[in-house]
C-alpha cells in the first residue's frame, strides 16, 4: 500500500483548488471504502482508551464515527484530563494495568505525556508496549514525538492535520493584498510558538512583515488569562495588520469568542489555523483539516492495527490531503470586507 505524502496545497496553479476543499491527492476515505476487511467476530471486543485534553471534541466523534460505520466491535474507554496534564501520569498507570488493545491520543500534550519524546533516555514514565495513534498533533517533528514523519519503529502511528504556511499565506493573499500581519497566540504553548514562528519566516521572504502579540502570562501561571485577550488586540489594531492570525492554539480556541469581541469592533479581519479556532460570529476566514475528518483517518489507521495485523511502528505519520477553505459570509459583511469572486468558488462558508 502507498503511504500518504504531505503535499503542498493552494499551488499557484488554480488547478490545485476544487469543490470547497483544497485538494492536493486521493484521500484516504476512498482508499478505505474500496479495501474490504473481514470483520472480526462479533463476541471479540476491541478495547481503545481515548485520551483527550478538553472534552469530547469533533475529532473523537469523527474516530468513533468510523469504527461504527466499518462495524468494528470495540469498547471505548474516555479519560479527560481537563487542560491538566498533571493527570496524565495516573492515566499512564491505569492504561498499563488495563492493558488495552489501542490508545488514542488527542493533541500534543496528551502525546507528550503518554509517549514522552522520541529522544528521552529514561521511557520508564511512559507507554511503551500498548499501541497508541495519536491525533490532533500540530507538529510532531517539532515536538519531539517523533524524529520525522517515517515509520517509527516504536509502537506508535499517528497524524498531522495543519495545512502547510504556505498554503495559509497564500489563502490570506487570494482574499485580499497582504503586506502586514499580527499573529496572537499563547507563548507557553510550543505549536502555536512554532507555528507563527514559520509564518514569519516564510512571510519576510514573500515582502510580508509578521508582528507577533502573545499573550501575556503572569508569573508563575501556566497560561494567560482571557481578560487579557481585549489588551492585546488593542495593540494589534495600532499595527495596521491586514490580517490577524491564529496559529492552532488551544488556549485561544478556548477563547475564541473573547477573541471576535474584541477584534470586530476595531474590523480586524482574524484567520485561523485551526478549525478551533474559527468563530463564525467574527472570524473571516480559515484554512484547516475539518476535526471530525481527522478523527475518520484515525479510525482508518485503528483498523488498520486492529484488523489487519499492522504494527503501528511500520505506518508513516500521515496526513489529510483535502484542507477546507471556509469564509464567513456574516463576519465579511461586519468588516465590509467581501471575498474575491475566484475564492468563493472553491470556499465553504460558515
Amino acid at each position: 500500500m502507498t503511504l500518504w505524502r504531505r503535499r503542498t496545497l493552494l499551488q499557484t496553479a488554480a488547478g490545485a483548488l476544487t469543490g470547497g476543499t483544497l485538494a492536493g491527492g486521493t484521500g484516504f476515505a476512498g482508499r478505505a471504502a474500496a479495501a474490504e476487511t473481514e470483520q472480526v467476530a462479533a463476541a471479540h471486543r476491541f478495547r481503545i482508551w481515548m485520551v483527550t485534553f478538553r472534552g469530547w471534541t469533533a475529532t473523537d466523534q469523527g474516530f468513533k464515527s468510523y469504527l461504527e460505520r466499518r462495524r468494528i466491535p470495540v469498547e471505548l474507554v474516555h479519560r479527560d484530563v481537563d487542560g491538566k496534564r498533571e493527570r496524565l501520569a495516573e492515566i499512564v498507570a491505569e492504561i498499563r494495568a488495563q492493558r488495552p488493545d489501542l490508545v488514542y491520543s488527542w493533541g500534543t500534550t496528551v502525546t507528550l505525556g503518554l509517549l514522552g519524546r522520541h529522544d528521552d533516555a529514561d521511557r520508564s514514565a511512559y507507554l511503551n508496549e500498548v499501541p497508541v495513534i495519536f491525533l490532533n498533533v500540530t507538529d510532531p517533528v517539532a515536538s519531539r514525538i517523533v524524529p520525522n514523519l517515517a515509520p517509527t519503529g516504536r509502537n506508535i502511528a499517528g497524524s498531522t492535520f495543519v495545512a502547510p504556511v504556505s498554503a495559509q499565506l497564500q489563502a490570506m493573499r487570494g482574499y485580499r493584498p497582504v503586506t502586514r500581519i499580527a499573529a496572537i497566540f499563547n507563548p507557553k504553548e510550543s505549536n502555536a510558538v512554532g507555528m507563527v514562528r514559520d509564518m514569519a519566516a516564510l512571510a519576510e521572504t514573500q515582502g510580508v512583515t509578521l508582528v507577533s502579540h502573545p499573550v501575556p502570562v503572569e508569573e508563575g501561571a501556566t497560561r494567560p488569562a482571557s481578560a487579557s485577550i481585549a489588551e492585546v488586540v488593542e495593540g494589534i489594531k495600532a499595527d495596521r495588520a491586514e490580517f490577524v492570525y491564529v496559529p492552532p492554539d488551544s488556549f485561544l480556541s478556548s477563547h475564541s469568542d473573547d477573541l471576535v469581541a474584541a477584534a470586530i469592533p476595531f474590523k480586524l479581519p482574524i484567520f485561523a489555523a485551526a478549525e478551533g479556532a474559527f468563530d463564525a460570529a467574527g472570524t473571516l476566514m480559515g484554512l484547516f483539516a475539518r476535526y471530525f475528518n481527522i478523527g475518520q483517518l484515525g479510525g482508518y489507521q485503528a483498523e488498520r492495527i486492529l484488523l489487519e495485523g499492522a504494527a503501528p511502528g511500520t505506518m508513516a505519520i500521515e496526513s489529510l490531503q483535502r484542507y477546507s477553505l471556509v469564509i464567513s459570509m456574516n463576519t465579511a459583511r461586519k468588516l465590509d470586507l467581501y471575498p474575491p469572486v475566484l475564492l468563493c468558488r472553491n470556499a465553504e462558508f460558515a
